[in-house]
């Protein structure tokens, strides 16, 4: 398999002030969202690949932990065109994130949505 393709990255921290990356990513074996109607609105399910943690240096050159998620790749072009999609995307990937790996649960200070990855999706 062709690896995903770059997206956005999620810049957070952690509630002990540990800066955490999530490289945002996309690929086409994965997926592609469902939409659902339901009494209130919509139900969304989309499906992702999560990597596991690995070192990388912010830009100041300090070591911060790193994860990769992949999406389909209409998701993230949903994404690009609607500000609530992205916001549903960015979710998803923290919560991701904090379900498979609970020593990384977020603070609430601190989420970048817009910075490209910080290195090319593996």
């Amino acid at each position: 398999m062709s690896a995903p393709q770059a997206g956005f990255c999620i810049k957070t921290k952690t509630q002990d002030d540990q800066k955490i990356f999530i490289n945002v990513c996309h690929h086409e074996k994965i997926d592609p969202p469902v939409m659902t109607p339901s009494g209130t609105g919509q139900e969304w399910k989309v499906p992702n690949s999560l990597g596991p943690p690995r070192m990388e240096k912010d830009n100041s050159g300090k070591p911060c932990v790193t994860f990769d998620i992949a999406f389909h790749t209409q998701a993230l072009a949903t994404a690009a065109r609607s500000k609530p999609f992205k916001n549903m995307i960015c979710d998803v990937s923290i919560e991701q994130v904090q379900s498979k790996y609970r020593q990384y649960q977020r603070s609430d200070t601190t989420l970048n949505k817009g910075e490209p990855c910080r290195v090319p999706c593996p």
